[in-house]
Parts: C-alpha cells; structure tokens; sequence
C-alpha cells in the first residue's frame, strides 16, 4: 500500500471521528475524541509531506 493510498484511508477515519465529536454529548468523551483528531490529523500531515 503507498502512502497517498494509505492517507486517503485515515482521511476516511478523520471524518468518522468527527462526525463522532459532532454527535457527543459528553465533554470528557469529546476531549478524547479532540485529541484523536489532532493526532490523526498530524499523521495524515507528516504522510503527504
């Protein structure tokens, strides 16, 4: 698998997870779903760059 393959993927992911963030009605919980994001978010980030 390449790495764009590989980006298009977890850019997939990101966009479950915010959906997820947008949905949550437990500010705990968004706190970890927030941090997920920042870290997929760098991953995709250091991916294509």
């Amino acid at each position: 698998m390449d790495f764009e393959h590989e980006a298009v993927i977890l850019k997939r992911e990101l966009s479950l997870l915010m959906d997820e963030y947008e949905r949550c009605e437990i500010d705990d919980v968004k706190n970890e779903i927030s941090k997920d994001i920042q870290l997929l978010s760098r991953a995709i980030d250091d991916i294509l760059n």
